[in-house]
């Protein structure tokens, strides 16, 4: 049995990853699709813990071979999955499979951050994992525990950091490879380029379709947050954000 050339989505996180997931289940012809997949949140810390040098590429590789990739590989179908724990082990991906094709979507900082926060509120899990389990952003464990406070502005630079980190160290894994395409979050959910944004991903993952994409394909994201009441965005905070993304923002090609 030959493999086909797997697909990865990578990101931030909170940039539609459920919504591609249940686009490809949907609507893609002999494809396996998954957002996250097992062990999942256990490859999120290692990959931490190997961007901070505490594991070594070579044992990086052996974890990932037993308890992720040979999994992978059994599959005959063409194997997507649209996983925002991924943005830092894509040299280790490519090492396996150096056929693969890598999705890129990136989310302006400003609704990065603001969703995170909702999420955290409106999810507990959320809470713990982002202050508490070491490793399990790519910032300091102090970072991390400062957010027991639950100070607002502690948490706009938090993921200030967080979505400036992520998306530095996807562009760099992706520099210079004619395996990978950037989409903008803004530009596929907005009615007036979403259906060509993704006719030219699925032009050029060559997907088939069982329908042709129309926009009602689109509208709908998944995983999407409850608005909160109060709106606690003010100048400060986009003072803060603009210290850790404004330079990122500007390599990314954002006005």
């Amino acid at each position: 049995m030959i493999m086909k050339n797997p697909i990865y989505l990578v990101s931030t996180g909170r940039t539609g990853t459920k919504y591609f997931s249940n686009f490809f289940s949907t609507y893609g012809i002999d494809v396996t699709s998954y957002h996250t997949s097992k062990f999942t949140r256990t490859v999120n810390v290692l990959g931490n813990m190997y961007r901070q040098k505490m594991l070594s590429r070579r044992m990086m590789k052996m974890l990932l071979k037993h308890i992720k990739f040979h999994s992978v590989q059994s599959h005959n179908s063409r194997y997507i999955e649209c996983n925002p724990y991924y943005y830092n082990i894509i040299d280790i991906i490519d090492d396996f499979f150096p056929e693969a094709k890598f999705i890129f979507v990136v989310r302006s900082p400003k609704s990065f951050i603001s969703s995170y926060i909702k999420m955290e509120r409106q999810r507990w899990k959320s809470t713990i994992a982002n202050r508490l389990i070491p490793f399990w952003q790519p910032t300091s464990y102090l970072d991390q525990i400062r957010g027991i406070g639950n100070n607002y502005y502690q948490r706009v630079e938090f993921f200030s950091k967080v979505w400036a980190r992520k998306n530095t160290t996807i562009m760099k894994a992706l520099s210079g490879r004619n395996n990978s395409i950037s989409l903008r979050f803004e530009q596929v959910f907005n009615p007036a380029t979403g259906v060509d944004v993704m006719k030219g991903l699925i032009k050029w993952l060559d997907i088939g379709l069982k329908k042709p994409i129309t926009q009602e394909m689109i509208v709908t994201k998944k995983n999407a947050t409850i608005e909160d009441n109060v709106n606690s965005w003010d100048g400060h905070c986009t003072t803060i954000m603009n210290r850790y993304c404004s330079s990122v923002l500007r390599d990314l090609g954002y006005e």
